[in-house]
């Protein structure tokens, strides 16, 4: 089966999962509901982030018209790559490991949303 890679798709994927995601954490942080000195405020901003994933692959996926899931999951690791860069800059330290699994997550949420989108279009 050939596959070609539409990085149009993959891009607005991204961009769409930074803009999804970015409004409401600016949102909740100006409020202090997503504190990130605490435990809940970390897990309110770690499923705002499963969330942007999988945006970014359903964003991607219904724009490519072929190879869906690939999209998807494309843009959500894109997306995963962006946050590591900002927040490596912004001074954080996570091991090799956490990124390692974080960027399986964000393939596995991306591409769940491909498949997703690619059922709905049988």
């Amino acid at each position: 089966m050939h596959s070609e890679i539409h990085w149009g798709a993959v891009l607005i994927g991204t961009v769409a999962g930074v803009g999804g995601v970015a409004i409401p954490i600016g949102i909740l942080l100006l409020l202090g509901v997503a504190d990130t000195t605490t435990f809940g405020g970390q897990i309110v901003l770690i499923l705002l982030g499963f969330v942007g994933q999988f945006l970014a692959g359903h964003v991607a996926a219904r724009i490519a018209l072929i190879s869906r899931a690939l999209h998807g999951g494309l843009a959500a690791i894109a997306l995963y790559f962006v946050v590591a860069v900002i927040s490596i800059a912004a001074g954080e330290e996570p091991g090799i490991v956490a990124l390692a699994f974080g960027a399986l997550v964000a393939l596995v949420m991306g591409t769940a949303a491909g498949v997703l989108v690619e059922a709905r279009y049988r």
